[in-house]
């Protein structure tokens, strides 16, 4: 399955994947892409996209279902609001 939350042995971890991993090592995948850039910098990031990005928490407690209830499907529908920048 290739989803928001989960990679194949083909596709490495990217986008949405990155905020159910370990902080350090969304930080190191994020270094492969961008290996110009300060680490220290990176995880300054990583910790400001975990705090702000409302879709991060909604990751985490999807992959969390999906490990509890593995023959559950989970999806997440985002809805375009008029008075929220999307």
């Amino acid at each position: 399955m290739v989803s928001l939350l989960c990679s194949n042995v083909r596709n490495r971890p990217g986008y949405g994947q990155l905020y159910i991993s370990d902080s350090s090592e969304a930080r190191n995948r994020r270094m492969e892409n961008n290996q110009a850039c300060l680490h220290s910098v990176m995880e300054k990031l990583d910790t400001l996209l975990r705090s702000i990005n409302q879709s991060a928490e909604s990751y985490l407690q999807m992959h969390q279902l999906m490990q509890s209830n593995p023959s559950v499907n989970v999806k997440m529908v985002l809805m375009e609001h008029p008075d929220f920048d999307l």
